[in-house]
């Protein structure tokens, strides 16, 4: 039942480096501020001649992470689709939670969702823990 996205790019390299200066998380647009950990993935994309950077949030790249865990569906790259949970879209987390889940694991992914909504932060600002 896992979800199939076609992967259209080759990956050249896939690191959790520590930002130097402020990104934004390609997935839920958070600024990851400099001396946070990262996901980065440095792909060609098919067909176009260049070289691609994505950078996702650790809280993005743990939704992937526990996604996988829970289920055991590959690790595609959804990029832009990791929390979109309309019907027009296919969706990581939307994926998951098809599936044959516990409750517990159930409301894990579901937290996933709304901590992407807050952008990672509690009322006071502080990150959220990372999901695992």
């Amino acid at each position: 039942m896992c979800l199939d996205v076609d992967v259209e790019h080759d990956l050249i390299r896939a690191a959790d480096p520590k930002a130097r200066k402020p990104w934004q998380c390609e997935e839920c647009n958070r600024t990851i501020e400099p001396g946070e950990r990262y996901h980065l993935e440095v792909v060609a994309p098919w067909g176009e001649g260049r070289i691609a950077e994505y950078r996702l949030c650790v809280h993005c790249d743990g939704t992937l992470n526990l996604g996988v865990a829970f289920t055991g569906c590959p690790k595609s790259w959804y990029f832009g689709f990791i929390h979109d949970l309309n019907e027009e879209a296919a969706s990581f987390v939307a994926d998951i939670l098809r599936h044959d889940l516990t409750g517990s694991q159930r409301i894990s992914m579901l937290r996933t969702v709304v901590g992407r909504r807050r952008l990672w932060r509690r009322a006071d600002g502080s990150l959220l823990p990372v999901p695992a």
